[in-house]
C-alpha cells in the first residue's frame, strides 16, 4: 500500500489588518456670538439678519 502523504501544513496565515483607528472629530463649531439688537435707527444695518427674525422685525 502506497504511504499516505501526510496533509501539507496550512500556509502562514495573512494577519488580519487591525480596523483604522478613527480619524480626528472634526470640531463642532460653537455657536457663534448673537447679533446684538440694534437701536432702530439701524435697522439697514440689520436688515439681512432682521429678515429672519419676526421678533427683531417687531423691534423696528
Amino acid at each position: 500500500v502506497a504511504p499516505v502523504t501526510p496533509a501539507a501544513p496550512a500556509g502562514p496565515v495573512a494577519p488580519v489588518a487591525p480596523a483604522a483607528p478613527a480619524g480626528p472629530v472634526a470640531p463642532v463649531a460653537p455657536v457663534g456670538p448673537v447679533a446684538p439688537i440694534y437701536p432702530p435707527g439701524a435697522y439697514n444695518l440689520t436688515s439681512t439678519f432682521c429678515s429672519t427674525f419676526d421678533f427683531c422685525l417687531d423691534l423696528h
